[in-house]
């Protein structure tokens, strides 16, 4: 493992500077950016769940539903910018209360990752919201975002045992993944996003009637689920970015190029 994620992961000095999300804690950096979707904001009605992993209990939903935190265990403490972030490994379990609320055909959902190497012929589950929506860390580095049985691979790999901002949006059957405010895939959905479930909604690992599969490890930090799609310019900023690009690459993985953001 590189000293760079080592230092990571264990929480202490070596040097090792993350990336800040700006306005995301009371004490850290900015480069930039504005503080949207940075914090919980109770005055915005899209904001379905945020987690901070900053509180006590560590995992509990800030946004103004309070949704119920079904099971959170084994999970440790790691360091972003300075603040607190969750430290997961393979034992590591957080899944939230079956919701309407979570139940979206127009969403984004966005979070920082530091994934661990992972084995070539595995994944880590980022989120899953199970047989709705879902986000995955492939063995090539990228992110996957899916909804129903269509998936859309980033043509960005996330492997250099640093901190990245990752997001997924979905609307009007467009399906968007975001690396570091980058759009880094778009597909087009062959159906609207399922809404019928009863698992509840999962961090950190896919969950259905088997239980948990394909656990997450690494370090993560800020997880938000939106109930409509972020602009580009939005998530961006939330990526702590003053200019990324919202063309769509041409080849958007495995759901297709798909129609570009402007």
């Amino acid at each position: 493992m590189r000293l760079s994620m080592v230092c990571a992961l264990v929480i202490t000095g070596c040097g090792f500077e993350s990336v800040a999300r700006p306005g995301d804690r009371p004490d850290s950096s900015t480069d930039g950016g504005s503080s949207f979707g940075a914090s919980c904001d109770a005055t915005d009605p899209s904001l379905r769940l945020c987690l901070t992993f900053d509180r006590d209990p560590m995992v509990q939903d800030l946004s103004s539903l309070a949704h119920q935190v079904t099971e959170a265990t084994a999970v440790g403490r790691a360091l972003r910018a300075g603040s607190p972030a969750a430290q997961l490994d393979a034992s590591s379990r957080i899944r939230i209360a079956e919701s309407s609320d979570l139940d979206l055909s127009e969403l984004t959902f966005d979070m920082w990752i530091l994934p661990a190497p992972i084995a070539p012929s595995g994944s880590y589950g980022l989120l899953d919201n199970h047989a709705q929506y879902n986000a995955s860390y492939q063995p090539t580095g990228q992110i996957r975002c899916g909804t129903g049985s269509d998936v859309v691979d980033s043509s960005i790999a996330v492997a250099d045992g640093q901190w990245h901002h990752v997001a997924c949006t979905y609307r009007g059957r467009t399906m968007r993944v975001y690396v570091d405010g980058t759009l880094a895939g778009c597909g087009m959905l062959r159906s609207a996003v399922p809404t019928l479930g009863s698992d509840g909604l999962a961090i950190g690992a896919s969950f259905g009637s088997t239980g948990y599969q394909s656990t997450y490890v690494g370090a993560m930090d800020s997880v938000h689920v939106f109930a409509r799609e972020l602009a580009p310019a939005e998530v961006c900023s939330a990526a702590g970015k003053t200019g990324c690009s919202a063309k769509c690459p041409s080849g958007g993985g495995p759901g297709g190029g798909g129609p570009g953001g402007d």
